[in-house]
């Protein structure tokens, strides 16, 4: 009854439908990446081949990508960067999409942000919490907005076209940092551990433990984030978390 009734309260939350980015004063501030000085910019001119199989998979992987807007189309304007893409077969036959940011990666500075150790997390849980609860956001990186003066640096060709980052990628350096560093801002003050997206809480009892979920949850609504209900858990007498 609880579980129901939390989903439904916070059912904006839960709507991953449409990625909303995130919001409000620094947690919703644009991502900036800053390069080395004397940066040499990479750039493909041919799109790499996939298979033939996969094809279908990726066009409407990119489509949707860019109704999201986590993308963007890129005309014919020059650019000085430009990555291939990797798409990877899943178990269920399902394609992910990747991009090979790799040269990219080797020219950004990295912004350095206290993120906790999953061991640090396991530690902050007391011998007396016996409830447990626990939030996995959809897709973090992606909720956060990537700076118009970093977009370009992303553009990646694909068999389709060229496109380019919107929100911020994943399988940057310097992402993790600055995607912990808005969600200890968005989560300040609460009873809460926290791996970079992975959120949990304890409690001694149960009526305590749902008043720490509505807390994590009014948080995340007020800030925009969206959480992946079928990977979170909001009140059990156990979890799995950061593997443990």
């Amino acid at each position: 009854m609880i579980d129901g009734k939390l989903k439904d309260i916070y059912r904006q939350v839960f709507d991953n439908r449409t990625l909303c980015p995130m919001v409000g004063p620094v947690v919703g501030d644009p991502m900036v990446m800053h390069l080395k000085e004397d940066t040499k910019p990479f750039a493909i001119y041919v799109a790499r081949s996939i298979p033939f199989a996969q094809e279908p998979f990726v066009e409407k992987i990119l489509i949707n990508l860019v109704q999201q807007g986590i993308i963007g189309p890129v005309s014919d304007e020059v650019t000085k960067w430009c990555h291939p893409i990797v798409p990877v077969s899943k178990s269920n036959g399902d394609v992910r999409l990747c991009v090979d940011l790799t040269q990219l990666n080797t020219e950004v500075k990295r912004s350095i942000h206290p993120t906790k150790t999953p061991v640090q997390a396991i530690a902050g849980f007391t011998p007396d919490q016996r409830f447990f609860a626990k939030l996995d956001l959809v897709k973090g990186y992606w909720q956060m907005h990537l700076a118009e003066e970093s977009q370009h640096l992303t553009t990646f060709l694909t068999p389709f076209g060229k496109f380019k980052f919107l929100r911020s990628p994943m399988g940057i350096v310097s992402m993790g940092d600055f995607f912990s560093c808005r969600g200890d801002v968005a989560m300040a003050g609460l009873d809460i551990q926290k791996v970079v997206d992975d959120m949990a809480c304890g409690a001694s009892s149960l009526p305590d433990l749902i008043r720490r979920v509505s807390d994590i949850l009014e948080r995340c609504h007020k800030y925009g984030l969206t959480v992946n209900l079928s990977k979170s858990v909001l009140a059990s007498s156990s979890i799995d978390f950061v593997g443990f």
